[in-house]
């Protein structure tokens, strides 16, 4: 199967003429009757060279929506019955065709030149013997048979010899050329699970994408999850869907770590859809939530679309038709663990401090940047400059400032007009070098639990802390300061330098909720 969506259609298909074949000198005289392409001969245009049996088939490493094909199916052919001739029965509900009962119809009838009943109790006399279809009836088992599709897989894999690969394990996802020896390392995200023959894509249309699936909602799955969840919710926690991690409270994050645009991810956006839960109960949501209900409506997932795609390169766009489901459509631009609603009603409870949060993951990705080699001299990054319009990417708290990026507010615009950097961020800008720009000795005091302060020298040293405070008792992350920096640690590794990119206060909008 991952052939098929590799591959995409037959070679013929795509070049209007075929390839050599797999493994077969002899190419077939048909192959000529399609005129050879300018300044090739039929030789050259089939066989390469003399002697070359290398196939350059266009291959597309990730999933692409428009390389596709119809896959070839097999079917049992009534014809080929097998020397044992092993007696088998039809479904009422499947046998659409009727034909001979081989228990019942079991006398040759010469004049006739077919079976018949000898008993006459399934037809008159002069008549073939023939059991009318939707009914159950004796045939002899045969073998079945490859109707070829129109892709290239069909051909690759139309072979009784045992392929050498196998697929990649319950757990993990595996990229191209994936050894023995590397598997292993690639496991499944947290939050989500993967199947056997899960693929690195990270678009929901690839049926064996790393994010396809997310956790059930009552259980939790960490890192490496596959298809055997025997990680229940414990008692007096919640698990949502996406849970990675009841006791620290995370998500599978499912907006940011597939890159959606947090304008269509935005939970009190658009609420004017009205659904029906039963039970007279009507609620409003908004477009987020809708979207979401919509990608698990069993009846939009056997429905499809044909679309165009194209590229999106501007230089040179490349259209296609693509098939895509309805439910999933939905589900392209939804964040289906609703981490947004959950942080919003948190935040409604005083048990999570946004901003804080939002100071500590700063502070955390600048001492990450300050202190790993390849970022040391990227100018003004890690000493705080007198003049106070840098962005967070370069290490400044964003302000109330002069330039707008976007419509909605831009990125540099404080949820507080007109006062800039606020006090409840101290503390978390104390980053000095004491030492030399090539010889750099950083200082990095922050407050690390509740009674407690701590000096950094780099982000390994506070990533060392925090595994030897977490490691055996992870209900230390009560502690505000434990949790926040966890959470900062773990985003920086996991984003790195794209954090500048989901981590931002923009212009308080007209739907968002008071706190």
């Amino acid at each position: 199967e991952r052939f098929t969506e590799s591959y995409g259609p037959q070679y013929d298909i795509q070049f209007g003429f075929p390839h050599q074949g797999y493994g077969n000198q002899d190419v077939p005289s048909t192959y000529f009757q399609t005129p050879p392409l300018e300044s090739t001969t039929p030789f050259h245009q089939y066989h390469l060279e003399k002697g070359m049996m290398y196939i350059p088939l266009p291959r597309s490493r990730v999933f692409n929506p428009s390389f596709n094909c119809t896959s070839g199916f097999s079917l049992m052919n009534s014809t080929l019955v097998r020397k044992e001739k092993r007696i088998v029965y039809t479904s009422q509900s499947y046998d659409y065709e009727g034909g001979i009962d081989v228990e019942k119809c079991n006398e040759f009838d010469f004049d006739l030149n077919c079976y018949i009943d000898s008993s006459y109790e399934l037809h008159h006399v002069g008549e073939c013997c023939e059991v009318a279809q939707w009914q159950t009836r004796a045939i002899y088992f045969a073998q079945d048979q490859f109707y070829p599709g129109t892709c290239e897989a069909d051909h690759i894999c139309s072979t009784d010899d045992a392929p050498e690969a196998i697929p990649c394990q319950d757990g993990q996802f595996c990229d191209e050329k994936t050894t023995s020896d590397s598997n292993s390392s690639i496991t499944c995200p947290a939050g989500y699970i993967c199947k056997f023959g899960t693929t690195p894509d990270i678009s929901l249309e690839s049926p064996r994408g790393q994010f396809t699936t997310l956790c059930p909602s009552g259980q939790f799955c960490s890192s490496g999850t596959g298809t055997t969840i025997d990680s229940e919710c414990p008692v007096g926690y919640f698990c949502p869907t996406g849970t990675s991690s009841p006791i620290k409270g995370s998500l599978a994050n499912d907006g940011i770590t597939r890159k959606l645009q947090y304008a269509s991810i935005e939970t009190f956006k658009d609420v004017r859809h009205l659904r029906f839960f039963g039970d007279e109960n009507f609620r409003l949501l908004g477009e987020n939530d809708s979207k979401c209900l919509n990608g698990g409506e069993q009846i939009l997932k056997r429905r499809f679309q044909v679309a165009e795609f194209n590229d999106g390169n501007s230089s040179k766009i490349s259209s296609s038709l693509t098939v895509t489901n309805e439910a999933t459509r939905f589900q392209l631009t939804c964040a289906r663990d609703h981490k947004w609603k959950h942080v919003l009603r948190a935040s409604e409870r005083k048990e999570c401090d946004c901003n804080l949060q939002f100071f500590t993951i700063i502070a955390v990705y600048r001492l990450w940047k300050c202190t790993i080699e390849v970022h040391r001299n990227e100018g003004d990054i890690c000493p705080f400059p007198d003049n106070s319009t840098l962005g967070a990417d370069q290490g400044r708290i964003p302000y109330e400032g002069e330039r707008i990026n976007d419509g909605i507010g831009g990125r540099d615009i404080h949820p507080v007009p007109g006062k800039g950097i606020p006090k409840s961020s101290r503390g978390y800008l104390n980053l000095e070098n004491r030492g030399f720009s090539m010889l750099p000795d950083y200082q990095f005091e922050i407050q690390f639990t509740m009674g407690k302060k701590s000096i950094f020298k780099d982000f390994w040293h506070l990533k060392g802390s925090l595994e030897t405070h977490l490691k055996y008792n992870l209900t230390l992350l009560a502690d505000p300061f434990l949790y926040n920096l966890n959470q900062a640690v773990n985003m920086v590794e996991k984003h790195g330098a794209d954090i500048k990119n989901l981590i931002f206060f923009r212009k308080k909008l007209r739907h968002d909720e008071e706190f």
